[in-house]
């Protein structure tokens, strides 16, 4: 979902020449809804993903800490 508006994100594939295709999400917000709306940039798919994994192994790490302040706590 976009970050500015809220709505659903558009997965489009970018043909390239030298290169394979690559993916990249989109608001649906400008071309749905009225244009203009939405000041979203669109993301490369593997940003997206890079983003992502990023923000799970930052949880992790503050789940495993709260894990070793329990087991501290519970001794």
């Amino acid at each position: 979902f976009c970050g500015y508006c809220g709505r659903a994100l558009n997965r489009m594939r970018e043909k390239r020449r030298t290169k394979a295709d690559a993916y990249r999400y989109y608001c649906v917000t400008n071309t749905r809804v009225a244009r203009g709306i939405c000041d979203s940039p669109s993301i490369l798919e593997e940003r997206l993903t890079e983003a992502v994994i990023t923000a799970i192994k930052g949880q992790t790490t503050v789940i495993a800490g709260k894990k070793k302040i329990l087991l501290a706590t519970a001794s």
